[in-house]
């Protein structure tokens, strides 16, 4: 990402000036024709403290500027567009003499790193740039997927444990017991959300409403659910249709009673059975993969609120 920026001429030669040279956050080419060395050092000025590669400005520092055509821009353009993850880069042209100009790419220090160009990451050192080692690399992508908050794992609002389903957090509470994930002490719904990690420094997660919300609207609309069971293969005649809002568990639960009212069982009488035996249009485990009690898919939900 890039937005075009404009210097005077005066302006940029201070500029020059005062940067004393190619260092750390600073980086002259003379033309355009540098662009993918002048690319990696803009890398690693993503990586580091930021800084800025003038095009345009010799090694010495002199400014003479270069012609500047469409066919420039768009290859400046499509360089950019290899920074991975995408970077805000800004675009600075400062005309000097004639129809020559140099043209700055300013990379400002940002937090979404560590950053790569054509699938190489940078840093800077001094004046130098270089390959990021790997375990470095390693490192600082560790520590942003690790910084990254997803939806679910941000403050939900307005809400409290008064909030929540209390008999559902203890019914998953027993099946979390009974698999053995979760230690019997944990025995009250409040001990389970801090033992889930659905409650942050007292504010619970919306993660823990999604779960054993027992109110969704108007702040999760999209903890919803519509059923509907068409007459033909079309959708303009229903035989039968529910809409509702709930939890995580309510919606699977209601599903799964959904499909098994309106899905055809054969049935069958074996010599010797006392008992019919029953055989529904699909197996029970297509069907959610759950148990009777919602045991299974519980201990996954749960996983998934964490």
């Amino acid at each position: 990402m890039s937005t075009p920026g404009t210097m005077t001429l005066v302006e940029l030669q201070k500029l020059v000036a005062d940067s004393n040279g190619e260092w750390e956050h600073t980086e002259f080419k003379k033309t355009t024709g540098e662009l993918h060395g002048g690319m990696e050092s803009l890398c690693g000025f993503l990586n580091g403290s930021g800084g800025k590669v003038f095009f345009g400005v010799t090694n010495a520092g002199k400014i003479q500027g270069q012609d500047m055509t469409d066919a420039t821009f768009r290859e400046v353009a499509n360089a950019i567009r290899k920074l991975e993850p995408p970077a805000w880069i800004e675009q600075i042209r400062v005309p000097t003499s004639g129809t020559k100009e140099v043209l700055i790419l300013e990379a400002a220090m940002q937090t979404d790193g560590p950053f790569a160009f054509d699938g190489r990451a940078y840093v800077r050192i001094g004046n130098t740039t270089s390959r990021m080692p790997q375990a470095d690399y390693d490192r600082r992508l560790l520590l942003r997927t690790r910084d990254q908050r997803r939806w679910e794992g941000e403050i939900a609002k307005n809400y409290s444990l008064e909030n929540l389903d209390s008999r559902e957090i203890r019914k998953t509470l027993r099946a979390a017991v009974e698999a053995g994930r979760i230690e019997s002490t944990v025995t009250t719904p409040a001990g389970a959300v801090e033992r889930l990690q659905l409650r942050v420094d007292g504010k619970l997660l919306r993660a823990a409403v999604v779960l054993f919300g027992r109110q969704m609207l108007p702040e999760f609309p999209q903890c919803s659910l519509r059923m509907a069971r068409f007459k033909g293969i079309n959708k303009t005649d229903f035989l039968d249709q529910r809409q509702l809002d709930g939890h995580a568990f309510l919606l699977l639960e209601e599903a799964d009673l959904f499909l098994r009212r309106h899905l055809p069982v054969a049935g069958r009488i074996e010599a010797g059975v006392m008992e019919r035996q029953d055989q529904p249009l699909y197996p029970h485990s297509a069907d959610h993969g759950t148990l009777p009690d919602g045991g299974a898919t519980r201990a996954r939900l749960r996983r998934a609120g964490r």
